[in-house]
């Protein structure tokens, strides 16, 4: 069973505002806020206000043990109150430009980075329709971030879909794209891929003026070629998904951007494992370890070790298998990758399966199905309830093997992914099998043959040889 890690993220912000905000005192300079005019401000509240805001931006310092939270509460307190004086336009440059304190994140990137997210919308909510609409378009995808993360796909949606609607309304195609690759990421994780490829579709024919084509725009492209091609994989669309993924690349080296580049060699080397060809698996996933580590990518590094550790897996090292997805889930954790640390958990159960150690393998699958369940990641969900049932039927409980093996189908057939609809027919045919319910057990088989042979799977040999073993046993018994 195949575990697959999306390794797509929400959109992040890219590029609000060009300059960088310096983290000294000029950071005043910026933002129009001269020291020596605060005492002729009228009146006294206000002046308070302004006086906090300098000593926050210039004066405050933090604790070497400070929390992650601690260390940008100077800007977060002076966005705050600039908000009091209704400081927009200060305030959204506090919010949504680069920092040179954040090696130019932005303070509600940093925010999401440290996991922080309801804070980063919190700060958003603040901000939004008290300047313009290009500043609320880029707080509703902000919003959307944090609500993805958060778990709450249904706030997100609305998010993106308002963010949405604005872009069309003032012409912004970026922002229009942006919202859409976000609309279609949340059908992703939530297993409508149908749904999730038409979203990206829409965004890839946004009609483009001649003067918006900058390298914001390529960059939304190349993400959503990357998306599409992780989407059409999960849709068992192997070529279509390695034709996105190469487009994708090409985009993200011809703009030198390295972290795009490492997500799309993940997105290719997730194909060829799948494809079987594990040469060029290793190839590309290793090249996207190599830059993320080279330029402290965590997420990049987590997924990397990800796949390559399914590879080690198919090859037979389990040891190695084992090790590389421990390295994965201290880097998830670290980075408040709840959903990686899912995947990660996933994929340790295959491997002690693998080993035929099944209550370990169960251990595992009922850690990757609580968080599945948490985040609402069907897919995940149904990977999990695989891997149980398995452990389950190998422990020889039948009946709670079969029950969990029915409702894993009834996701996989919800999510439209044929590929692992045909391996959970073929688990739910050798326990029917065991329970000596023969016509069960051959419908379950025939079914899966015709998904793999539509779908020209490699292990259509394996089904075959299942469908003979068991009528052979018949056979004698007779």
């Amino acid at each position: 069973m195949i575990n697959n890690q999306t390794n797509f993220e929400t959109i992040e912000q890219q590029s609000y505002q060009t300059e960088i905000l310096p983290s000294d005192k000029s950071i005043l300079d910026h933002l129009s806020i001269n020291p020596s005019d605060i005492k002729s401000i009228k009146p006294r509240w206000k002046r308070t206000q302004y006086r906090a805001i300098v000593n926050w931006l210039t004066k405050y310092q933090f604790y070497e043990d400070a929390s992650n939270l601690d260390k940008v509460r100077g800007y977060v307190e002076a966005f705050y109150h600039l908000c009091e004086v209704e400081n927009w336009d200060s305030a959204s440059k506090v919010l949504l430009s680069p920092l040179e304190f954040l090696d130019g994140n932005h303070l509600s990137l940093q925010l999401d980075i440290w996991s922080y997210y309801q804070e980063e919308i919190s700060l958003c909510q603040k901000l939004l329709y008290k300047l313009n609409s290009t500043v609320d378009i880029d707080c509703f995808v902000v919003m959307g971030d944090g609500y993805i993360d958060l778990g709450q796909y249904q706030k997100a949606f609305e998010a993106y879909q308002n963010g949405l609607k604005l872009s069309r309304q003032i012409n912004n195609c970026n922002g229009e794209i942006t919202n859409l690759l976000c609309l279609g990421l949340i059908c992703h994780y939530q297993g409508q891929y149908n749904e999730a490829v038409k979203y990206y579709q829409q965004a890839l024919k946004t009609n483009i003026k001649l003067e918006d084509l900058t390298s914001e725009y390529l960059f939304l492209k190349a993400k959503t070629l990357g998306n599409l091609g992780i989407t059409y994989h999960n849709l068992d669309k192997y070529n279509e998904s390695v034709q996105c993924n190469e487009s994708s690349l090409a985009l993200f080296r011809q703009l030198g951007d390295q972290r795009g580049e490492a997500s799309a060699l993940l997105g290719l080397g997730q194909d060829y494992y799948t494809l079987g060809d594990y040469e060029k698996g290793f190839d590309c996933t290793q090249q996207a370890l190599d830059i993320a580590q080279e330029i402290g990518d965590r997420s990049n590094e987590a997924e990397a070790l990800n796949i390559l550790g399914m590879l080690y897996r198919e090859m037979g090292d389990y040891e190695q298998a084992i090790d590389l997805h421990q390295q994965q889930i201290i880097i998830v954790r670290e980075v408040g990758d709840l959903r990686g640390e899912g995947y990660a958990m996933g994929n340790l159960s295959v491997v002690y399966e693998k080993l035929e150690d099944y209550v370990q393998s169960g251990n595992y699958a009922q850690k990757h199905l609580a968080i599945s369940q948490r985040l609402g990641d069907r897919r995940g969900e149904g990977a999990a309830l695989h891997s149980l049932g398995i452990a389950l039927l190998e422990l020889s409980e039948f009946t709670d093997a079969l029950k969990i093996l029915q409702t894993a189908l009834a996701i996989f057939k919800e999510v439209d992914s044929k590929s692992e609809e045909a391996q959970i027919l073929q688990d739910l045919a050798i326990v029917y099998w065991e329970l000596s319910d023969i016509d069960s057990a051959l419908e379950c088989c025939y079914k899966a043959l015709d998904l793999i042979t539509a779908l020209e799977l490699p292990s259509i040999k394996n089904c075959q040889e299942l469908i003979e073993q068991i009528k052979n046993n018949e056979q004698q018994r007779d």
